[in-house]
């Protein structure tokens, strides 16, 4: 499985380009000077789990398994505490 294969599977494959004629106007930068050939886009999303502490380490892993490098992480309540469990979560299962 390719890591765009995984990718797709993670996020959904309607939220990663890969056609041509897709990809084409985010080839270009804003001001038409550069052009580039990407592999494929990656849709802006938001997600959002819900479920247990051990749950949303293996739910992270799947994005970094894909190729993701940077995670953006947004709490709803005590943003420490709650980055605490996940930190936690993580640790426990192996998660990197």
């Amino acid at each position: 499985m390719s890591p765009l294969d995984m990718l797709a599977d993670v996020v959904g494959p309607r939220n990663v380009l890969r056609d041509v004629n897709d990809i084409a106007p985010y080839a270009v930068d804003w001001r038409g000077t550069y052009r580039g050939q990407p592999a494929a886009v990656l849709r802006r999303r938001q997600i959002c789990y819900a479920g247990p502490a051990g749950g949303v380490a293996a739910w992270l892993d799947g994005y970094v398994k894909a190729g993701a490098s940077h995670l953006m992480l947004r709490f709803a309540g005590d943003h420490e505490r709650l980055l605490d469990v996940v930190a936690k979560a993580c640790a426990l299962t192996g998660a990197r």
